[in-house]
């Protein structure tokens, strides 16, 4: 696969995953917001029955259980608000026998309820006093002083106004209380907030689609100029080669007008010498003397023209010289670019160790090779190390830390190497330490050695 492809598919793999993550913060979001605006609720709720109940007389079970119905429960069995009201000798609460409102459970009257509640706390916004039991908040009003009222106000009423604590409270408390520790309640997140997250989901999608049609486009028209772009350097290069064979037809022109010149030279020297033997009988050589003048300004002529031509000659010759030294400039560039490529290839491990002495040595006056005899020593070292390595694994011995001891451990094994290896370890000490070069002997050993070691560059 390209990898302007697979860089393309981990950039969607990244949308998605982190449109997936932001659905999920979403929905968790809109979760808390909606349990802190029932708990709210909650509060007005308590208010009202509050009202309603403290102006009766006389408030039984009956009647208790009609006010409460409606804002409270779900069909009489499930309590969506858990009330109570909490007498000397007795306690009452909404709901039918055995639905989830357990306050009457805990307090049997009003001597058990201020008993096990801690001490009261007051909501100043809302004006609602609440106590704490059992990690529990309950809301409470005394309608009468034998006669308590007592709802449960749910897990945020005693954090009204700190946000960052309601945040807290849901991450600790209620979500993996009530919410991931069940698939019901894993469901529930989704279906409370699942048109939020749908609608972000397909906005991000959208976007997505947008964006990638965008960058392909883009990435086209980038094509199509790289190609014009190279279209443009090979019509460059075809125009290079038909100046060059100009240059050369120039040269060849300017060649020819160097004979001539010179035969016409040659000639009016010729003139000249006839001219001094007849200038002893000029009486009688005048008519011939006249008419060799007139070949003679003729031929000055001729010369004239063609020093002439030879001067333009000159200008466009200097003129294609500078052009041909560009391009042997290019020659030269395109060597040396050929000689870096070589030189690059030495952080290659998988070049072998006789290529990287050639390569070296080919782009060195000297034919010396100081990268290749290094990462080469080192190479060694590593060598020796992981050989003792072996072999002090399967005789258990104790840890030797220099090279030379660990030397001799190895030539026990090959001892027809304890030259050769101790001749390596003095040379490999005085090219660190001195800069000196090892004998090219030395190193063809070397190299020999570690043909199958991997460079440690």
């Amino acid at each position: 696969m390209p990898t302007y492809l697979k860089n393309k598919w981990q950039f969607i793999g990244s949308w998605i995953f982190l449109s997936i993550v932001v659905c999920i913060l979403i929905s968790l979001a809109q979760t808390l917001a909606r349990e802190v605006t029932l708990d709210n609720v909650r509060a007005y709720d308590f208010k009202i029955i509050r009202t309603a109940i403290k102006h009766q007389k006389e408030v039984n079970n009956n009647y208790f259980q009609e006010i409460t119905s409606e804002l409270s429960t779900r069909n009489g069995s499930i309590v969506l608000f858990p009330l109570a009201i909490i007498e000397k000798n007795s306690c009452s609460q909404n709901g039918k026998l055995g639905s989830n409102n357990k306050i009457c459970e805990f307090f049997k009257n009003i001597d058990e309820w201020e008993l096990k509640t801690s001490s009261k706390n007051i909501n100043n916004y809302y004006k609602i006093k609440y106590k704490f039991f059992e990690k529990e908040v309950y809301m409470y009003a005394e309608l009468d002083s034998e006669k308590v009222l007592v709802g449960q106000a749910g897990n945020y009423l005693h954090l009204h106004g700190d946000d960052f604590a309601q945040i807290i409270e849901f991450i600790t408390n209620r979500l993996p209380n009530n919410y991931i520790n069940s698939i019901y309640g894993i469901t529930s997140i989704y279906y409370k907030s699942k048109w939020s997250m749908l609608i972000f989901f397909f906005g991000s999608t959208l976007v997505l689609v947008i964006f990638l049609s965008l960058t392909i486009r883009k990435e086209r028209q980038h094509a199509n100029e790289l190609n014009y772009a190279k279209n443009l350097v090979a019509e460059k290069e075809n125009q290079c080669h038909l100046l060059q064979s100009k240059i050369d037809e120039s040269n060849n022109i300017l060649s020819d007008r160097k004979e001539k010149v010179e035969s016409f030279q040659i000639q009016l020297r010729n003139n000249e010498i006839k001219l001094e033997k007849y200038d002893a009988d000029i009486e009688s050589l005048i008519e011939d003397l006249t008419e060799l003048e007139g070949k003679h300004k003729i031929l000055q002529s001729n010369l004239n023209d063609i020093e002439a031509e030879k001067h333009k000659l000159i200008t466009n010759v200097e003129f294609a010289t500078s052009r041909i030294n560009n391009a042997e400039a290019k020659n030269e560039l395109q060597s040396y670019q050929s000689k870096y490529n070589k030189i690059v290839k030495l952080w290659d491990s998988s070049t072998k160790w006789a290529q990287r002495r050639e390569i070296e040595e080919s782009v060195n006056a000297k034919q010396r090779v100081p990268f290749t005899l290094s990462t080469a020593f080192i190479a060694f070292e590593a060598w020796v190390d992981d050989y003792y390595k072996d072999l002090s694994a399967q005789n258990h011995s104790n840890e030797i830390t220099t090279l030379n001891e660990k030397i001799d451990v190895v030539i026990r094994k090959q001892p027809h190497l304890r030259l050769t290896l101790h001749s390596i370890r003095v040379a490999r000490n005085a090219w660190f330490h001195n800069g000196k070069i090892p004998e090219k002997g030395l190193i063809k050993e070397l190299l020999k050695i570690i043909n199958d070691v991997e460079p440690r560059i």
